[in-house]
């Protein structure tokens, strides 16, 4: 009987240790570049190796490669530790914000653009967790190539990089005087020299002028 309850006892502080050990896998990243995509690393890979394998050979080039200033690199740290408080999961909330990041690197957006989009993702993460995997994914979409909106049938876009992020009571996404193309099923519809507010939590379009032709129609223009 006594060897019976010191094996159950042996397994219930095994147990412990383990859930105490994984409870405790990361309270926040290091503010140091090397350090911190170390970190991340192990973090992504705890829930999904694979998964984790692939967005770190994405991002890492453009992370050690110089592409995100001293100032850039505080601004990641400090919203990875907000989402951490926030106990946004690693898969799939930091994998997109990873995502986002490696779609800037590669985007023509200004040191200015960074800021705004990071500052509308600081206020963001006050309100609640639901409204940051929208957001997020509409910005790697916007980073990507200048899409507002995706699914399986319309794609909303712009033709150029001439917007920027606002945020007032919601986030939003303000451009102006670009060409506004949906594509649907194999038809599109262009709105030229428009300008216009897109809400990503919301999913709504806001227009505001534009030109449209029915020469398609057979009409003139």
């Amino acid at each position: 009987m006594t060897s019976i309850l010191r094996t159950i006892f042996t397994v219930l502080v095994l147990l412990f240790t383990c859930s105490v050990a994984a409870g405790q896998a990361i309270r926040n990243f290091t503010d140091d570049p090397v350090k911190f995509a170390d970190e991340l690393q192990k973090f992504l890979a705890e829930t999904d190796k694979k998964e984790s394998e692939k967005v770190m050979e994405a991002f890492l080039p453009h992370w050690t490669g110089g592409k995100f200033s001293v100032q850039q690199q505080t601004a990641i740290y400090k919203t990875c530790n907000a989402m951490l408080r926030k106990r946004m999961k690693a898969i799939p909330d930091f994998r997109n914000y990873v995502m986002t990041l490696t779609s800037f690197a590669v985007s023509n957006q200004s040191a200015e653009s960074f800021t705004a989009w990071q500052s509308s993702i600081a206020k963001l993460l006050l309100m609640p967790a639901r409204f940051f995997s929208l957001y997020i994914n509409t910005c790697n979409l916007l980073f990507r190539d200048n899409t507002l909106y995706e699914s399986s049938s319309p794609r909303w876009h712009i033709d150029n990089n001439n917007y920027r992020f606002d945020l007032d009571s919601i986030p939003s996404i303000l451009f102006s005087n670009v060409n506004l193309i949906c594509n649907s099923k194999g038809d599109s519809l262009l709105i030229r020299e428009t300008s216009g507010s897109y809400y990503p939590t919301r999913q709504q379009l806001l227009g505001a002028g534009g030109k449209v032709n029915w020469i398609r129609a057979g009409w003139d223009e």
